[in-house]
């Protein structure tokens, strides 16, 4: 027998802002608030400059050869969260840097050599946290 719940918020009943989920075993939970994604994006930096899709980003920008500034809609708690960053091209390396809580920074570089950025036409980035 299958169920549906329709709802249009959730809240927590010990405290507003914190709901636990009983894990698959049954013997430990998580809090689903930490277990989602406060920001995630695919965008191209190569030719166009293009945000394809996005969560929580309020625009980016260009700041030269593969290097990216994705601007957060709504600001994470402090600069201490998590990011992952990635890149569909061969022999292309995307790493992170100088993260504070209004912005994280992308840059695109050839694989063997860091001191040469390059861009990417597909960059996928993702951050875990707490939003303020």
């Amino acid at each position: 027998m299958s169920s549906e719940l329709i709802v249009d918020e959730l809240t927590g009943r010990a405290s507003a802002g914190s709901i636990a989920v009983t894990a698959e075993g049954g013997t430990v939970t998580t809090n689903l608030q930490q277990g989602l994604a406060k920001m995630w994006c695919t965008h191209s930096q190569a030719a166009s400059y293009t945000l394809d899709d996005s969560f929580n980003v309020g625009s980016i920008a260009d700041n030269g050869l593969g290097e990216t500034t994705i601007n957060f809609t709504n600001a994470p708690a402090n600069a201490n969260y998590a990011v992952n960053v990635t890149s569909s091209h061969a022999n292309k390396r995307t790493t992170f840097n100088s993260n504070n809580t209004t912005r994280v920074k992308c840059e695109t570089f050839e694989v063997d050599n860091v001191t040469n950025p390059v861009d990417a036409a597909d960059v996928c980035t993702i951050v875990c946290g707490d939003l303020a």
